[in-house]
């Protein structure tokens, strides 16, 4: 009986983490989904299988198509390279530092480490 209340206690703190609901969870995942950018060769994102699937399957291209590879190319330090394949990426990786840095700045101020 201990073990599903332990399973239960997991599953609801992957939920916790995955739902970006404390500044722990958000400062974590933030952080580290641009390690990983950052870590990643950019020029192995272009072999991703899908690249935009409203673009596949409805002919639309949304503002947040090329998003993942100009992060990761402005990351690598590509500037050009990231306006060309979305000129916003620029404005995203401002508004995730900027959480990061509010969010580390609550953690710090009142140490509240809570998932």
């Amino acid at each position: 009986m201990a073990n599903i209340f332990n399973h239960r206690k997991v599953v609801k703190n992957i939920i916790n983490i995955i739902s970006l609901a404390t500044p722990l969870s958000r400062a974590s995942v933030l952080l580290g989904s641009v390690v990983f950018l950052w870590l990643f060769p950019t020029n192995k994102l272009q072999f991703l299988p899908i690249r935009s699937v409203y673009k596949m399957l409805f002919n639309i291209s949304p503002y947040s198509t090329g998003m993942i590879r100009g992060l990761s190319k402005l990351l690598h330090g590509d500037f050009y390279g990231a306006y060309t394949m979305n000129n916003l990426s620029y404005l995203v990786l401002l508004v995730i530092l900027l959480l990061i840095i509010r969010d580390v700045y609550y953690l710090a101020r009142t140490k509240d480490f809570r998932i």
